[in-house]
């Protein structure tokens, strides 16, 4: 979530797009959080084998891509950024 939100903070975008950058992509990263926590305890409970691998590769990435793009989706539709 940090680095979700250190890069919405450094796009050049209006603070007001900024805002909505930060509230959606809070909101979306805990969410998909929630779920992934859920989905490890039960890999972790019914399928032990695969746990670590889970964690490790998969959930991790699902995090980082659904991070990426959400940062793609504020950029191209809320981020206006100013001309200069």
């Amino acid at each position: 979530m940090s680095i979700y939100l250190s890069a919405v903070l450094a796009y050049p975008a209006t603070w007001a797009s900024k805002r909505v950058g930060a509230g959606l992509g809070i909101g979306v990263i805990l969410v998909v959080n929630i779920f992934r926590v859920a989905a490890l305890f039960l890999i972790g409970l019914y399928f032990k084998q695969v746990f670590h691998e889970t964690h490790v590769y998969v959930a991790q990435a699902l995090v980082i891509c659904v991070a990426v793009a959400l940062w793609l989706y504020w950029a191209t539709r809320f981020a206006d950024a100013p001309a200069s």
